[in-house]
């Protein structure tokens, strides 16, 4: 028993330490975010030209600078937390059902929206499908439907008991096809250049949470992969600050035109709203600890490996 009493204070002083350094990156993803987001919105009402790129400038540097350092930062969190600290659970709280709401009504007005462009294209051919599809009404289309059908995955937030159900998971496999779409219509906006910084940083978050999109469904069919989803989360929320924000900022400050850029940019505060309520809840102390505690803290698992195989002799 004294053994196990040993065994039981050593996993103790683990776990706060694996809790401390996921505060750690929660706080650091929290403030490089923010930082990130002034900086960047700082460079496009002072530094954006009106051919759609940044100027050669301090700030647009810095601002790029911070990116990649971050980028860096969140993905060393793949080594430094252990791999078996985690179990993956992703619990359905409060938090996380206000911050897919956002998500939620926006997937409604914008697949809704897109409707109503795609049956518009059919008595006017130079309507919004051109301007947002050069003139291709199935991305429009399919795009509408996908997101239509991903109002309801991010509506079930809010039914805890529906999260471990498989019908659930099939929704969800309707968001990532959706933001592709989306990125797909990025490309025929005629309002930003090809390789602009506003479709680049929007094109890389909608990535980012196309891949912490799948590791979530992962989570709810019972396969996690926790130090990447956390990885992702942060990846997300930084890049997503950097594509939300900032371009609305600058769309109402009259240095970026044509609503499609703005529709875009909403999507992507949606899913910063979303994953910062998924990375908080997953990092909370008291859902970590109970988390860890429930698949640590028992004798069984706590006996040196020679007791066990003693155990298994006898």
């Amino acid at each position: 028993m004294e053994d196990f009493n040993d065994s039981k204070q050593k996993n103790g002083v683990f776990m706060i330490k694996v809790a401390s350094k996921l505060k750690i990156y929660l706080y650091s993803a929290l403030a490089l975010s923010a930082l990130a987001m002034l900086l960047t919105a700082v460079s496009y009402l002072v530094a954006f030209d009106s051919i759609g790129y940044f100027s050669d400038t301090v700030l647009p540097s810095i601002a790029n600078a911070l990116c990649l350092a971050a980028a860096v930062w969140f993905l060393a969190s793949l080594f430094v937390i252990p791999k078996n600290a985690l179990d993956g659970a992703t619990p359905t709280t409060l938090v996380t059902s206000l911050c897919a709401t956002p998500f939620c009504v926006w997937s409604l007005f914008l697949g809704g929206f897109l409707l109503y462009a795609y049956l518009e294209h059919q008595s006017n051919p130079l309507g919004i499908v051109r301007m947002m599809a050069n003139g291709a009404p199935m991305p429009v289309m399919l795009a509408s439907v996908f997101l239509l059908i991903s109002a309801i995955y991010f509506a079930l937030a809010w039914f805890p008991s529906m999260q471990k159900k498989t019908e659930t998971a099939v929704l969800g496999l309707f968001v990532p096809p959706a933001a592709v779409l989306l990125i797909s219509l990025t490309y025929f906006d005629f309002f930003v250049p090809l390789n602009s910084p506003v479709k680049l940083h929007f094109q890389l978050s909608t990535v980012l949470f196309i891949l912490f999109s799948v590791y979530e469904l992962r989570a709810l069919i019972g396969k996690p992969r926790p130090r990447a989803y956390f990885a992702l989360a942060m990846l997300t929320v930084f890049f997503s600050s950097v594509s939300s924000v900032p371009q609305i900022v600058a769309y109402l400050g009259g240095k970026l035109t044509g609503y499609p850029t703005f529709l875009y940019a909403i999507f992507s505060l949606c899913i910063l709203i979303y994953t910062v309520g998924r990375l908080i809840v997953f990092v909370s102390a008291r859902d970590l600890l109970e988390r860890i505690s429930d698949q640590t803290y028992t004798e069984e698992d706590l006996l040196p490996a020679e007791d066990e195989a003693e155990n298994e002799n006898d």
